[in-house]
């Protein structure tokens, strides 16, 4: 009997420690996970991580993953949504099909166009950079970076009483197709509108402006108006 206890004892002193602690395949399934002893880790449900996570080697997943901070050095493979809340680095290729979800801060210009008395049948008029130069010869102005459009806001310092005003974004003095536009029904102080990341995209060096059209109905013709254009970089 005492032998027998010693060639047990013996044949777990030989095993990894981990083969020891690890659950059986079944409570592998059952809690979600793969665990082998070096290389990748597979996981089957979610991955929550509440600190930082640094990874060597790939971290795979057909499900959601969420991080405090995320590090890895190799390929982020993420079939669901990824949600990060710090810091994300990797020099990997990062594959994601969910959504994207983080508090990375956006950096973007602003640019702004005024018209004092607003006039009414206006057709794709340039308006100027400030407003003791509405008309003037300064329409647009240059981007010292790359970057693209996101958005752009119309403000009067009056409701509109009848027509309506189209603001469009351009660049090099061609229409994007981004509008905000006032009228008298629901949009008569103010609107906006944002799009997508690189849906219009700037180079660096290139000119960025509005072009305008008002309704021959347009009022009050007394409204000073200002647009504004953002975009990210």
């Amino acid at each position: 009997m005492k032998s027998g206890w010693n060639k047990l004892i013996l044949g777990l002193a030989m095993l990894p420690l981990w083969a020891i602690l690890a659950p059986t395949t079944e409570a592998q399934e059952a809690g979600k996970y793969y665990r082998t002893q070096r290389g990748n880790v597979h996981f089957l449900g979610d991955v929550v991580v509440g600190g930082t996570l640094t990874a060597t080697n790939e971290i795979v997943t057909t499900d959601s993953l969420t991080f405090g901070d995320l590090a890895t050095t190799d390929d982020l493979d993420v079939g669901d949504d990824a949600h990060v809340a710090g810091d994300f680095d990797t020099t990997g290729t990062t594959t994601l099909r969910g959504t994207i979800n983080g508090k990375a801060e956006l950096r973007t210009l602003k640019f702004s166009y005024f018209d004092v008395d607003a006039a009414a049948s206006q057709n794709a008029a340039e308006w100027g950079i400030d407003t003791a130069d509405v008309g003037g010869a300064f329409k647009q102005i240059p981007v010292p970076v790359g970057g693209s459009i996101i958005g752009i806001a119309v403000y009067s310092n009056a409701e509109t009483t009848s027509g309506t005003l189209t603001a469009d974004a351009t660049v090099n003095g061609t229409a994007t197709g981004l509008q905000a536009g006032l009228n008298s029904v629901d949009d008569k102080q103010t609107s906006y509108t944002t799009q997508a990341i690189d849906a219009d995209t700037v180079a660096a060096g290139a000119r960025v402006g509005v072009k305008v059209t008002t309704t021959s109905t347009f009022t009050p013709t007394t409204a000073d108006v200002v647009v504004t254009v953002l975009m990210e970089y």
